[in-house]
């Protein structure tokens, strides 16, 4: 396989690997993970249950990890996982290495199939579990980021005037951040927020 790498590529790898064995085997054969990731067999066996809990707020890996989960709950035959040293002569190292370059040369990435069985899709998080900063977390993490028109062109505005007289163009956060400045009063700070606005 070769799948996007992001900023933890090698994490994103061993977790798209577990998920396709786990897919990819019959549902009532017996399953044995071999693995050298601590993110891996910590994720599934310790931290799956308190993440469920606060719906997986700021969790490297949401997506994989919660495919996985409801892969796992999907198998009727038991699943196990083992923590192999990575300097190990294990049977299928090298073979699993050997497969792993193998994948880096591919040309077209492989698209991991997150799709959870709706009747495993654990959804929201307890109330009981969560403390006020891991919630405002969560509400963060669901702010979209519209732009409103009429912002956008006052934003504009200030912008080309900018440009006029200092030949610079500055970004919406310069503007935005400049705005705030305590230099001045904070009526006028109020005034210019609600200007742009």
């Amino acid at each position: 396989m070769r799948v996007e790498a992001n900023r933890d590529p090698r994490h994103t790898g061993v977790l798209n690997a577990a998920l396709w064995a786990i897919s990819e085997e019959p549902p009532f054969n017996d399953l044995l993970i071999k693995t050298t990731s601590h993110t891996l067999t910590d994720g599934i066996l310790e931290n799956l249950r308190n993440w469920e809990d606060t719906n997986y707020i700021n969790i490297d890996h949401r997506d994989l990890f919660r495919a996985i989960a409801a892969r796992l709950r999907d198998r009727g035959a038991p699943t196990s996982l083992q923590l192999t040293p990575k300097t190990a002569n294990e049977r299928g190292t090298k073979e699993a290495l050997e497969l792993a370059k193998a994948g880096t040369l591919k040309e077209v990435l492989d698209k991991p199939d997150l799709t959870i069985i709706p009747k495993f899709n654990i959804t929201g998080a307890q109330l009981s579990k969560m403390m006020q900063k891991i919630a405002y977390q969560g509400i963060c993490n669901h702010k979209t980021d519209i732009r409103w028109w009429g912002t956008a062109q006052m934003l504009d505005i200030a912008r080309y005037e900018v440009l006029q007289a200092f030949q610079t163009i500055p970004l919406d956060s310069a503007i935005w951040n400049l705005s705030k400045n305590k230099d001045f009063s904070k009526s006028f700070r109020t005034f210019l927020w609600k200007t742009l606005h």
